[in-house]
């Protein structure tokens, strides 16, 4: 569910990276990477856990996810972590247009602007709210798709069935036969957990806005205090990639005990077969039973401990550290790739014949720099050096206007003044032209 609002869809209210495009590339391949590839599989395990009553293992740290991990990709096979995406796909798409529809009819903002208007913001947050209303049939039978056993991408349901199927259940609780086990488990009406799953959705975006804000500026700063020669491609996109993963990371754990409570009620009454995480090797039919909500809550303390409440926790950490993986090797790629355009050596002439050799001069762009002005003076002197002209030497001397618009041109420069000076200091100044 988690992957809804989040996951799928991006943290919903950063603008696309415009600048360098090897770094906006390397952004798209990261947040590609870790919001399908690496987050879906450990959604999938956390929510099997989640929902497995009396479990013997909770899984609340990494380790023990990793033995059942192999076994689970040996009995069904290593696409099996990937159930489910499509319906997720569809969600994300369905719930896309489902807002900009809504929008329209009640005239609602699309977006919002960081630090601007709170009001424009809180509209924009009822908009987000109803929209997960009118999508809980969709957002119910996505979740079924990821924790049913022994299916994969080839045995998900079709792009239509996922919608279809959602709003069948709805007519079925508004006119009635929502019984599926004649009078052993009901299952809950659609209805009645809209709201529910709304007000979860909704504190997860909230939460994403509010951390991804701090992190943004917390992670700009640190940028923003290395000094030029030491920043590389992968710093401009690092405020927006680390503040993207924490604020999902942060907002899960926060809404975890929430999300187990949700999850157990969708399920309940419809005899899903799930994986049963403590081996890996068998299936079973979760057997909970639960009037609401804080019946839930109360009966999973009171039989299973505050504990069960985080089961399968640790697939959030395991998935945070893959992520920061991928985070490292986009950092080398960036690397790899900067060399050669940050760096190089520049040949300043000094008087007729002498050239004073400056490496390692940093000439690309500064977004973190005041006013976005270089702060290394040899980048400054690499960028202004381009359109000043040298003496002449197709003559036998340079005439009077080169001679004193070269000398006005280091004695305005401060990096091309200092070299001057240390250069007098070593001997004479001579000029000797040719």
């Amino acid at each position: 569910m988690s992957s809804f609002s989040t996951g799928v869809g991006g943290v919903g209210h950063s603008k696309p990276y415009k600048g360098d495009a090897l770094a906006a590339l390397g952004l798209g391949f990261a947040n590609f990477f870790n919001g399908v590839i690496i987050r879906h599989p450990f959604v999938v395990l956390r929510r099997q856990c989640q929902i497995h009553d009396h479990a013997y293992r909770k899984h609340l740290v990494p380790t023990t996810l990793v033995p059942v991990i192999f076994k689970l990709t040996a009995k069904d096979g290593f696409l099996s972590l990937w159930k489910g995406v499509v319906g997720n796909g569809v969600l994300w798409a369905f719930s896309s247009v489902s807002e900009l529809v809504i929008a329209e009819l009640l005239g609602l903002p699309k977006s919002f602007v960081p630090d601007g208007s709170s009001q424009r913001f809180w509209r924009h947050v009822w908009l987000k709210t109803f929209t997960f209303i009118f999508c809980t049939p969709v957002i119910v039978t996505a979740f079924l798709e990821t924790v049913r056993t022994g299916t994969g991408l080839s045995e998900d349901l079709q792009i239509a069935e996922i919608i279809t199927k959602g709003y069948e259940r709805l007519r079925q609780d508004v006119f009635g036969g929502s019984a599926v086990a004649e009078g052993v488990r009901r299952r809950h009406s659609l209805l009645w957990l809209a709201f529910p799953t709304s007000f979860h959705q909704t504190v997860h975006f909230l939460v994403c806005q509010y951390v991804y804000t701090t992190s943004y500026a917390w992670t700009r700063t640190f940028v923003s205090r290395k000094l030029p020669s030491e920043r590389r491609r992968y710093h401009t996109i690092m405020p927006e990639l680390f503040s993207s993963m924490t604020s999902v990371f942060i907002a899960d754990i926060i809404c975890y005990p929430l999300e187990t409570v949700l999850h157990r009620l969708y399920i309940q009454g419809t005899r899903t077969l799930i994986d049963n995480l403590d081996s890996g090797a068998e299936a079973l039919v979760p057997a909970g039973r639960y009037s609401g909500i804080f019946d839930c809550f109360s009966s999973i303390i009171r039989k299973e401990g505050v504990t069960a409440l985080f089961s399968g926790i640790g697939a959030i950490f395991l998935q945070y550290m893959l992520q920061h993986c991928v985070a490292g090797i986009t950092y080398w790629l960036l690397d790899r790739g900067t060399r050669g355009y940050t760096s190089g050596h520049l040949q300043i002439k000094m008087g007729s014949s002498e050239f004073v050799d400056v490496t390692n001069v940093e000439t690309t762009y500064d977004p973190f720099a005041k006013n976005n002005i270089p702060q290394n003076p040899s980048a400054q002197f690499a960028a202004t050096s381009l359109n000043t002209s040298q003496p002449s030497t197709s003559g036998l001397f340079p005439s009077f206007a080169q001679v004193q618009k070269q000398k006005n041109f280091v004695n305005e420069d401060p990096f091309l003044s200092a070299l001057q000076r240390r250069k007098s200091d070593r001997q004479p100044h001579e000029f000797d032209y040719k």
